[in-house]
């Protein structure tokens, strides 16, 4: 993985993060750039970066967000880790598959987050049943958003330094 690039990749993805996925919002639920991006590098990168990968896009977040420093590094690193950890028994260039991880990841994510709100300021929750509804929909949206996404990545994946894919239909050219 190539520092650079990743520096590029992340500022990138917090831009798309900040401006462009809030108004793509559907019902309160925005999908996750920056987690699409964690599994990414967690399921393609070489293995040091894979298993860091998270941390790496969660301190990103946490620079760039009001919240307490660490929320989104515990996430995202725990999160990197577990996909980086299970990667060698996916066949990690199967969109469904792919999707089904964000899918996973997604919900996990927010439901960490949603645990967290209500643990910081109770009354600011409004309703798990709503809560779990939006979780749900931004889970999905951040699932639907991945094989768009990993084709746009895995297409430059020599400039970022991650390995091409091995299988010819991967590769989807």
């Amino acid at each position: 993985m190539r520092t650079a690039a990743l520096v590029i990749l992340l500022m990138t993805a917090l831009v798309l993060q900040g401006v462009v996925v809030p108004r793509l919002e559907w019902g309160g639920a925005r999908a996750d750039v920056m987690l699409v991006l964690a599994l990414f590098l967690a399921l393609h990168a070489r293995r040091p970066w894979s298993w860091w990968s998270g941390v790496v896009v969660g301190a990103a977040c946490d620079l760039a967000s009001m919240e307490r420093f660490g929320l989104f590094t515990l996430t995202y690193g725990l999160t990197g880790l577990f996909v980086a950890t299970i990667r060698e028994y996916l066949f990690i260039y199967n969109v469904l598959i792919q999707a089904g991880t964000a899918l996973l990841a997604g919900v996990a994510t927010q439901a960490a987050w949603l645990v967290y709100r209500s643990w910081q300021s109770p009354a600011g929750v409004g309703g798990f049943s709503h809560e779990g509804w939006t979780l749900i929909k931004s889970a999905l949206l951040t699932a639907l958003l991945v094989p768009p996404a990993h084709y746009a990545l895995l297409s430059i994946a020599r400039w970022l330094g991650v390995p091409d894919p091995k299988y010819r239909a991967a590769r989807w050219k």
